[in-house]
């Protein structure tokens, strides 16, 4: 077992503060071992994606991979490649496609991502960044929402011995770190509505307070900005940071538009292609350079090139 601590990414499956009571199929959810076979069960379950240029990532997937082949050696070869077709890595390739042949990018958060599954018996706690005392624990789902950034601290195990070999990945303490555009599913209000038949109110009814008559232009609420539209073909808001909590401008990745035409990937994970972006070296700041107080940004704002920082030893390697 491994503890863990992932990068930040984005909350777009699942949920935070509710127990899944029935798996993909709707049928129950029932234990599959042990002196409780057969009794109904209850799993937590979200999913997280991260951009495939995320340099972040790549370690958090390197772990896995290290994880996953210390309890199950057998699978791996001497390249350290994974020989079993159907390992459950947990990972989702946000350009592929599903167990059910639907496309993952027509998800929302999924094209241009990878996606890793977590889950257990028990919800996770949840708290916004820097306020992690137990009265600050948050309860209210909307309080952290399918859409915002999220970093999950954890274990991951392999889960043998089983038939269909693989990997855990619990959730212990979720961190909300910066809002996102909100991700609600079902079919949207709107377009419901647009194509619904139009209204005919019965007599005695009249229009609801505070409403403007039907033509007259729509007119701001008190105390809220106006809306405003969302910047990217993707139709994503930037993130921001919670009200209230010192969001490093580094913590978020960034949010850009997905490529116009992503290449297909073969059976998940790639490997291949991890393995290419793990060949690139990434840099932190050292031990040293944070003591005294600064940061790539500031360092850089004074002239100083990443190599520069590199050869002075203001920057180390980490991967």
């Amino acid at each position: 077992m491994t503890a863990f601590t992932s990068p930040v990414g984005r909350f777009v499956q699942g949920s935070l503060f509710e127990l899944q009571t029935k798996d993909s199929t709707g049928a129950p959810l029932v234990t599959k071992t042990g002196p409780n076979a057969g009794q109904p069960a209850s799993r937590s379950f979200f999913a997280v994606a991260w951009a495939k240029n995320d340099p972040l990532f790549m370690p958090f997937y390197q772990q896995m991979q290290a994880e996953a082949r210390a309890a199950f050696p057998q699978y791996f070869d001497a390249a350290g490649n994974c020989t079993h077709p159907n390992f459950a890595w947990k990972l989702m390739d946000g350009d592929g496609t599903d167990q059910n042949g639907k496309k993952n990018s027509e998800k929302e958060g999924f094209a241009g991502h990878w996606v890793i599954k977590f889950g257990g018996s028990y919800l996770p706690r949840v708290f916004y960044m820097g306020r992690a005392r137990p009265e600050d624990q948050i309860k209210d789902p909307n309080l952290a929402p399918r859409g915002y950034y999220i970093r999950v601290i954890g274990n991951m195990k392999g889960n043998a011995p089983s038939n269909k070999p693989g990997l855990y990945m619990n959730p212990d303490i979720v961190e909300v770190c910066g809002t996102g555009e909100i991700i609600v599913s079902g079919p949207d209000a709107a377009e419901l509505l647009a194509q619904a038949p139009a209204v005919t109110l019965p007599a005695g009814a009249g229009a609801l307070p505070g409403l403007p008559a039907a033509g007259a232009p729509a007119v701001s609420l008190p105390g809220l900005p106006p809306a405003v539209a969302a910047p990217g073909s993707a139709g994503v808001l930037p993130a921001a940071a919670l009200p209230g909590v010192a969001l490093p401008g580094a913590t978020l990745p960034p949010v850009t538009a997905a490529p116009a035409a992503l290449p297909s990937l073969p059976v998940l994970p790639n490997h291949a292609a991890v393995a290419a972006v793990l060949a690139t070296p990434v840099y932190q700041l050292s031990a040293a350079a944070v003591a005294a107080g600064y940061t790539k940004e500031s360092l850089n704002a004074q002239g100083h090139t990443d190599d520069v920082l590199v050869a002075n030893g203001y920057m180390v390697r980490v991967s």
